[in-house]
């Protein structure tokens, strides 16, 4: 392993303040704890942002994609602002989230959007606003029954279903609800 320091920064404070505070923690099993005594290397190709978690103490490490982070990070906070006000009045299945991702980032390839949606997924899960699942019907009400994996659990889970879904039935995957929706 070949570390190179980098300067965190000299990034914009806007995109270093976005940098260390959206991390993901498998101790706390956690997104968005943030980190303190952020820095940043490039290893390998890759270029990481590493600390201390908030909460636990412990220390992770969040990989950096993509030179065009901070346009990334203004599309990823749109798409979430998007899907929190289509959730206010309804449950969303995958296809209709990939869809959202791809009209508000017509550029970005299929595989991508699909991306953002696990992303976007799992960050909302960790925070405990939605519930993810399979939907029913009962009685005429379409129900979810969330799956109980969390974090980077959840994260393989989204992927496995969605690559073993075939196409016809892979719009339908899984489905996301607001939590307060459950406990009505």
């Amino acid at each position: 392993m070949n570390r190179t320091p980098r300067n965190l920064n000299a990034r914009e404070q806007l995109e270093r303040q976005w940098l260390i505070e959206n991390t993901w923690c498998d101790q706390c099993n956690a997104a968005d704890l943030g980190i303190e005594e952020p820095s940043e290397y490039e290893e390998n190709g890759h270029i990481f942002v590493e600390g201390v978690c908030r909460v636990c103490g412990k220390r992770i490490r969040s990989i950096i994609e993509g030179t065009d982070r901070l346009d990334s990070m203004y599309t990823e906070q749109q798409l979430v602002a998007e899907i929190r006000d289509q959730l206010d009045d309804d449950i969303l299945h995958f296809a209709w989230m990939v869809q959202i991702s791809g009209i508000q980032n017509p550029d970005r390839s299929e595989k991508g959007n699909i991306r953002a949606v696990i992303n976007f997924v799992t960050k909302l899960h960790g925070q405990g606003e939605i519930v993810v699942g399979c939907a029913r019907d009962a009685n005429g009400i379409v129900l979810i029954d969330p799956w109980p994996q969390m974090g980077q659990e959840l994260r393989r889970r989204l992927v496995s279903t969605i690559e073993e879904s075939d196409h016809k039935d892979r719009d339908f995957c899984f489905w996301i609800q607001r939590v307060q929706q459950v406990a009505r």
